[in-house]
């Protein structure tokens, strides 16, 4: 029998394979291990991350432009690369771009008008839709126009930082390209209006290779309530384990119909799950660029929300109590993760308080719309609160870090990224020109480490470390993946056991360490 203690200490002291470069920047002089700033640079997120790691949660992240989906280089793009679950289960595709940085494509044809209208926005003639919904929509509409409204999903061969995204905790990106069955659900805004059209033809591609559609069905009646509200349409599609992973779904109309005037419809994109996997990670994003708290705090409509400003103009942004509950119920929300407050340095600069205060109703709000679900759910959500790395060296983030520390109770979890980043690279001025692209939106380097920061809080608090298969065990499997990595700089993802950007001799060690526990 060996004593693991000694091979590990023997381990920890073999150098790095030869030929690996030395990593960029900071990191270079940085110790190998992290530790936080504060004493507990996590509290309360034994169960969180237990669920988020191991699979059980679809995750809603209430955010602003730092992690909005629909742009490149945010933090949700350093989701995708970096969080390893168990394995990957169910994906929203933002409607307002398609980006090669998180493999999302939207599709629209023909000569009708496709307003991109964010919640709480009114363009001319959607008065009725501001506020609905807690996500964008494209709002089709034109005269005598017939074809595809739109076309949403995942397209796997297109994404630009290929390795690792969408990675499951086998190494493999599986996510979208098994043949397993998906469901695909058709998001709309639709009303019992005259004005709003109704039926539609549906059609959905699956994994396999070209783009044609695999499963189509005609006239299709979406379903409707009075009032302008979420809805949507579910499809079961077969998928498959070869081509480029691709997986969405469009909206079309038949010519013999085209749209009449003023006829016009508001949708939201496709939710794609795997429904063959019992449990895996779902993750979506409620929010927009420039919101504060209260646009997630206060009703649309409130007369104290304040103006956004954006390229199509001002607006006062938020959403409806029951716009948030059928956000949950179409997303089967069970957590939720929140990561606000930037942008209200400026208004709130001086009170903090202020903002955790906001942040703290934001959950009621949540657990309200929970409750009102139209699936009742049976448990209460779970909740991550994240305190923002820094944008400014003011004082006010140092101080929203300690105000929001004090918010974790039994199912609120807190996570203070803003002391891993200061603790890991220093002073904001000694990073910001590397890892923000405008010294507050991440780079495509800050939307890795500051993920895999996050990342890495969750696994070790959900344990061991070095399980990385997620099987609640360290064996043989995890020394497999290890080498499978070993050798990686830079990013090399769960398999840098130590956190010095590198995979090699440290880890093993580290593992060896571990060899044998059981996660709690």
């Amino acid at each position: 029998m060996f004593c693991k203690s000694w091979i590990a200490a023997m381990l920890l002291s073999i150098a790095s394979p030869p030929g690996l470069a030395p990593s960029r920047g900071i990191l270079s002089t940085t110790p190998a291990t992290i530790a936080s700033l504060t004493e507990d640079p996590s509290i309360n997120l034994e169960q969180f991350a237990i669920d988020v790691v191991r699979g059980r949660a679809n995750l809603t992240i209430l955010g602003d432009s730092i992690h909005h989906p629909g742009q490149t280089t945010t933090m949700f793009v350093g989701h995708l690369l970096e969080w390893r679950p168990v394995r990957w289960r169910q994906f929203r595709p933002p409607v307002n771009s398609s980006s090669s940085d998180n493999g999302v494509w939207l599709e629209t044809s023909g000569s009708a008008t496709y307003t991109y209208l964010r919640p709480g926005q009114i363009s001319p003639g959607q008065e009725a839709i501001a506020g609905t919904t807690a996500f964008p929509v494209r709002v089709v509409s034109g005269e005598d126009w017939s074809g595809r409204a739109i076309s949403a999903g995942v397209h796997r061969s297109i994404f630009s930082e290929g390795w690792g995204l969408f990675r499951n905790a086998d190494s493999q990106q599986t996510f979208c390209s098994t043949d397993g069955t998906y469901r695909h659900r058709l998001l709309a805004v639709t009303s019992d209006e005259p004005d709003c059209r109704k039926t539609w033809n549906i059609a959905s591609r699956n994994s396999s290779d070209g783009t044609d559609w695999t499963l189509f069905e005609s006239s299709i009646v979406l379903p409707t309530t009075g009032e302008p509200a979420l809805h949507w349409f579910d499809q079961e599609i077969p998928g498959a384990d070869v081509g480029e992973g691709h997986q969405g779904s469009a909206m079309l109309l038949p010519s013999s119909t085209p749209l009449s005037a003023g006829e016009s419809l508001a949708m939201g994109g496709t939710i794609v799950t795997s429904l063959d996997e019992e449990v895996g990670l779902g993750i979506d994003y409620v929010g927009e660029g420039g919101w504060r708290t209260e646009h997630h705090l206060l009703s649309f409509g409130d007369p104290k929300l304040p103006m956004i400003n954006s390229s199509d103009g001002p607006y006062t942004g938020s959403y409806t109590e029951e716009a948030l509950s059928r956000h949950f119920t179409a997303h089967e929300t069970t957590h939720v993760m929140i990561y606000l407050g930037a942008n209200n340095g400026g208004a709130d600069s001086e009170h903090p308080e202020r903002v955790a205060a906001d942040i703290r109703a934001i959950i009621e709000r949540c657990r309200t719309a929970h409750l009102s679900r139209a699936d009742a759910p049976a448990t209460p959500l779970s909740f991550l609160v994240v305190a923002p790395y820094p944008t400014t060296t003011t004082s006010f983030f140092p101080g929203l870090a300690w105000e929001l520390r004090s918010l974790a109770e039994k199912d609120v979890a807190f996570i203070d990224l803003h002391g891993l980043v200061l603790d890991r690279f220093g002073a904001y001025e000694t990073w910001a020109e590397w890892l923000l692209r405008d010294g507050v939106h991440p780079s495509i380097d800050g939307a890795r480490y500051f993920s895999s920061m996050l990342w890495r809080e969750l696994v070790t608090a959900a344990g061991p470390i070095a399980d990385l298969d997620r099987s609640g065990r360290v064996d043989g499997a995890d020394f497999g993946l290890l080498l499978l990595d070993w050798g990686r700089t830079g990013h090399p993802g769960p398999a840098d056991l130590n956190g010095d950007d590198r995979v090699g001799g440290a880890d093993l060690g580290v593992m060896l360490e571990q060899w044998f526990d059981t996660a709690p």
